[in-house]
């Protein structure tokens, strides 16, 4: 497989569980959770969420570069 399949498969991936987290996070076991784990969680969201920002930069900076 090459590099830029990867990439895309890895953004797919990442994509996927940050959708997973975040309908986690929306529903009725998030708010069980004590507040320090919920605080972790809603950073990782959004590290999440800034991780597949640069997976999609990287792409569109590749697909610009094949034109």
């Amino acid at each position: 497989m090459g590099w830029k399949k990867r990439l895309i498969k890895e953004r797919d991936e990442v994509q996927s569980r940050l959708d997973r987290l975040s309908a986690f996070i929306v529903g009725f076991s998030f708010a069980k959770l004590d507040q320090r784990t919920k605080s972790l969680l809603r950073i990782q969201q959004g590290l999440m969420e800034d991780y597949i920002v640069v997976l999609n930069m990287r792409l569109e900076r590749l697909e610009a570069k094949e034109d």
